[in-house]
């Protein structure tokens, strides 16, 4: 029923997972009898939509895994900038399943590092794309909360952040970075790209 209304195939879910947030969904309603719940479901439409919230699971921050992302900022990400760039073509990277857009802009980070150290680098496209409306909102905004600090580093924060009552925001325009690109990863319902973040200044 959920999945006929948001669209989304929820088949690779665990099933332990899908029955917690059913659980905790039946215990908001003070329901034990899960028919009784399914009746619930298809007299309120919108109950469908709260349940996929709940369904969804957001985990992401600044570099996130640092292991994992300093493996790949050293060669594989210098290797597939250097292939665009002696191919004379356009670097695109697809961060799926982004949530609020921490990881992705993690990505642009460190291609904007590595940008830095060439004359002519490669144009630079980044896919960020979640099926969280919400999520994707908060990311237009971006604007995050001050502990992003101790993920990121003050060097960065510096770079691509300004500092805004007690939270930070990416330090350029949004409208300049969500554009609708013309062409985009397909089977996604949005899917903006960004040109962020900015270039080094002397």
């Amino acid at each position: 029923m959920v999945g006929e209304r948001t669209g989304q195939d929820f088949s690779g879910y665990k099933r332990s997972t899908l029955l917690r947030r059913l659980e905790r969904r039946m215990t908001v309603h003070r329901l034990e009898d899960p028919a009784a719940y399914l009746g619930y479901l298809r007299d309120n439409p919108a109950e469908s939509d709260l349940l996929f919230k709940e369904i969804l699971i957001s985990v992401t921050n600044f570099f996130r895994d640092p292991e994992a992302w300093e493996v790949l900022s050293q060669d594989p990400l210098r290797e597939r900038l250097a292939a665009a760039a002696a191919g004379e073509r356009e670097f695109r990277a697809w961060v799926v399943g982004c949530a609020t857009r921490e990881e992705a802009y993690t990505l642009a980070i460190l291609v904007r590092e590595w940008l830095d150290r060439w004359g002519s680098p490669p144009p630079v496209r980044i896919f960020a794309t979640d099926v969280d409306q919400e999520a994707i909102e908060t990311a237009r905004i971006g604007r995050y909360p001050s502990g992003i600090a101790e993920d990121v580093g003050q060097q960065r924060l510096t770079r691509f952040f300004v500092a805004e009552k007690g939270a930070y925001r990416v330090s350029q325009a949004p409208a300049t970075w969500w554009s609708s690109p013309s062409t985009t990863p397909s089977r996604t319902r949005r899917s903006p790209s960004w040109t962020w973040p900015p270039a080094a200044t002397s």
